[in-house]
């Protein structure tokens, strides 16, 4: 299982059955489901200062989701293997590694 907080007390968790819940941390409440991937999540990221959430998967993707609609932005594919981890690589873009040995910043 992976899980992310955000700035305003929203947690993310994942894992392998590729839902992701949205929480409200005060209220213990899962407040909402993304579904999209088609393989186990292996990580995710909130956006600097934003609702903005993206996620990697064992699918080969990076999916950006807009937490605030509870909805999926966009798909992005360029790894050729499972992508394992994100994080931030400057306030708009993320970096992605995978089991492909690639490294890859997105401009999202």
């Amino acid at each position: 299982m992976t899980m992310h907080t955000s700035n305003d007390n929203i947690i993310a968790t994942a894992g392998e059955d590729t839902l992701i819940k949205i929480w409200d941390a005060r209220a213990k409440d899962c407040i909402g489901t993304l579904k999209g991937h088609r393989s186990s999540v292996y990580g995710l990221k909130f956006g600097i200062n934003s609702n903005i959430l993206c996620s990697v998967s064992k699918d080969l993707t990076l999916k950006e989701w807009d937490v605030s609609q509870k909805g999926l932005m966009e798909t992005f594919y360029e790894h050729n293997n499972e992508v394992l981890d994100i994080d931030h690589f400057n306030a708009t873009d993320f970096v992605t590694c995978g089991n492909d040995h690639q490294t890859i910043v997105w401009k999202t």
